[in-house]
């Protein structure tokens, strides 16, 4: 009987430590993947945020040259037909960006909403929302916040001991 309570306590023991051990484990896992996955998302949210920002002001300019370009002076028309070309360029190029920068920011929403929490995915759904070009104008300004509730959630569950500016 002795024998038998030496041996189930020793398996209990091995057993709660195995399992115990393996719950902190996967935690500290969870920890560090999802502080990768959410630096990456936050950096490629900023680069797609930045990239939309290029094709409006590239925007802006080929608009202000058109209508400069529709001066009755032949030389602002002609000086205006150049700086159209050269806009138009810059324009075709910030598409491009954006267009690249779109995708990493897509690929890391992706991955936020498998390994993220449910907090993280709720704030990503605001910030995608506020990413999207309204009437052609750049994204809207309030994006901003919803990074800044993004970074809470990435420093609550990213860090084993969370720091009490962290939000709530």
């Amino acid at each position: 009987m002795i024998t038998l309570l030496v041996a189930f306590t020793a398996l209990w023991g091995t057993w709660s430590a195995n399992h115990f051990g393996a719950d902190e484990d996967r935690e500290k896992e969870s920890r560090e993947r999802r502080a990768t996955i959410y630096a990456d998302y936050l950096g490629a949210t900023r680069n797609y945020l930045f990239d939309q920002m290029g094709v409006a002001a590239a925007e802006g300019i080929l608009d202000l040259d058109k209508k400069v370009a529709k001066s009755p002076s032949a030389s602002e028309n002609l000086a205006a037909q150049n700086r159209i070309d050269v806009a138009q360029h810059y324009l075709a190029d910030a598409n491009a960006k954006a267009s690249k920068s779109r995708s990493e920011y897509e690929r890391q929403a992706d991955l936020v909403y498998v390994y993220g929490s449910d907090a993280a995915w709720a704030v990503q759904l605001r910030i995608q929302e506020s990413l999207v070009r309204k009437d052609g104008k750049a994204p809207q300004l309030m994006v901003s916040d919803d990074l800044r509730d993004f970074q809470a959630v990435f420093c609550r569950e990213a860090s084993a001991t969370p720091r009490d500016g962290c939000g709530n």
